[in-house]
């Protein structure tokens, strides 16, 4: 299947190259956007969001798939079938879960029913950023598929005109994959700057980290790796 689908790109490329000379394929496939219009009675691809919301929201909208190829790329090398995908964010019969996240940038972070994707807002400038690495992140991913690079599925927009609002947002693979409960999570950047939770915060920060855990206490040979493919990755 994949020799078919390696084959399938290559001989769309050189098609592309022969019908477009000058007009590169890469950028247009980043620019990409699927647009979707929402009413609030439903439609064959969107569920009846009047109803669903007991009629607080009953205008039209929009929800825009931005770069659909590249993030299909990245789904598929992570092993995230549409089936899957769709039924852990697009269930209308369930809600995400919010939690209260120690961010300074102000975003908005949400799980998905079952804990397995993170969907956080970002900034037009953020997104626009992630565009223009998503072709290294896929080259990255089929060469390394354990890299520690965060996995980006999908960068969506909500908007209309009858809304009070205009939103992207983008869908992550959660870190933890298994059913394991976790006892303490830490947000890491390697750096002790403004990097200690505040009382109560539930996920803790770098100096914290230090405090409680000290080291992670690896044998030789995994930390050998991990740092390779840390030192690969930037």
């Amino acid at each position: 299947v994949a020799e078919a689908l390696t084959k399938t790109a290559v001989q769309a490329s050189s098609c592309w190259t022969s019908s477009f000379p000058g007009i590169s394929l890469q950028s247009c496939l980043q620019g990409a956007c699927l647009s979707y219009r929402i009413p609030p009675e439903g439609s064959a691809y969107s569920p009846p969001t009047r109803a669903l919301t007991k009629g607080r929201l009953d205008v039209p909208y929009f929800v825009e798939d931005l770069c659909p190829h590249f993030f299909a790329q990245i789904r598929h090398l992570c092993g995230v079938s549409n089936e899957r995908y769709y039924a852990a964010v697009c269930r209308p019969d369930v809600e995400f879960v919010e939690f209260q996240a120690n961010s300074r940038s102000g975003e908005m972070f949400f799980f998905s029913h079952d804990g397995k994707f993170l969907l956080k807002t970002t900034t037009r400038r953020e997104a626009e950023t992630l565009l223009r690495m998503l072709p290294d992140m896929v080259d990255r991913f089929k060469a390394a598929p354990h890299s520690l690079l965060g996995r980006y599925l999908g960068l969506y927009r909500v908007f209309g005109d009858d809304l009070n609002y205009d939103v992207l947002f983008f869908v992550m693979l959660s870190v933890t994959q298994n059913d394991l409960p976790v006892h303490r999570a830490y947000d890491l950047k390697g750096s002790s700057r403004h990097r200690r939770a505040k009382q109560g915060e539930g996920i803790k920060k770098d100096v914290d980290f230090t405090e409680e855990m000290g080291q992670l206490g690896l044998s030789p040979d995994i930390a050998a790796e991990l740092a390779r493919t840390h030192a690969e990755d930037v």
